[in-house]
């Protein structure tokens, strides 16, 4: 595991590149993120930034000599069109990378690992999704999450924007169960006593921080993750943000 000293160095080269998302830039030249409201992730708090995927960008900010210009955007189902018409440089929303996205955006290495899990009421229990056929089941527009539910017959789909409404959904009987990513339910669970995870229902799926096609962002927000992920700076925002099981978890899956 590389200590921060390292990192910083590493990525040092950077900022001695000069270059922005299309090109050469100015050392001040904004990084435009086009950001979703999402507590741990990205959100703004007492007037300022925080988030698990902010601190990542703003460490690459940093050492790259620019400044992060947020823009916040209130539905997740807006940000992906909203890069594509040029109106950001970056994605940070909890962008799974797939290969539908893929062919119309270019992605950075995978910064988070997660899997989708079924969350419901304490009094039930589900094996099989066909058992929800015909269900009200809660999700978020433009989601991973709202594709997998879908392939329910019959189902029915109320929405939320974030996976705290989700839940809430849930808990209040407005829905019968809910998918949100492995990670966020864990550090959202102790808020919903009644509530409890049923089972995975995806394999492993990564994030990444989307980018437009052929944007040298790409390439350089990947080396900046990649190095990132070796170092103790990684864990120590990952128990930050989610805890120390989650950052033990995440210890043993990178052994």
């Amino acid at each position: 595991m590389k200590p921060i000293w390292t990192l910083l160095l590493s990525l040092s080269v950077l900022s001695a590149s000069g270059l922005g998302a299309s090109g050469p830039a100015a050392p001040s030249s904004p990084l435009r993120v086009l950001a979703f409201r999402e507590v741990p992730f990205f959100y703004d708090h007492e007037g300022a930034v925080k988030g698990f995927e902010y601190e990542i960008l703003a460490l690459y900010a940093r050492v790259a000599g620019r400044r992060i210009e947020v823009v916040w955007v209130e539905r997740f189902e807006d940000v992906l069109p909203m890069l594509a018409k040029g109106l950001g440089d970056v994605v940070a929303a909890r962008v799974t990378i797939t290969t539908e996205r893929r062919a119309l955006f270019g992605f950075s290495a995978p910064y988070f690992t997660v899997r989708i899990v079924l969350v419901e009421p304490l009094g039930k229990t589900t094996t099989r999704l066909d058992e929800l056929r015909g269900a009200t089941l809660a999700t978020t527009r433009g989601t991973t999450y709202e594709e997998l539910l879908s392939e329910i017959p019959d189902v029915k789909l109320v929405y939320g924007d974030q996976d705290t409404d989700l839940l809430r959904l849930v808990a209040t009987g407005k829905a019968r169960a809910t998918a949100v990513d492995s990670m966020s339910v864990l550090g959202l669970l102790p808020k919903f006593p009644q509530l409890k995870i049923s089972l995975p229902l995806s394999e492993p799926q990564a994030y990444g921080f989307a980018v437009r096609k052929g944007s040298q962002l790409e390439g350089e927000l990947s080396r900046h993750v990649e190095l990132l992920r070796t170092s103790a700076m990684y864990f120590r925002l990952i128990e930050k943000y989610f805890g120390k099981d989650a950052a033990t978890m995440v210890r043993a899956a990178h052994r």
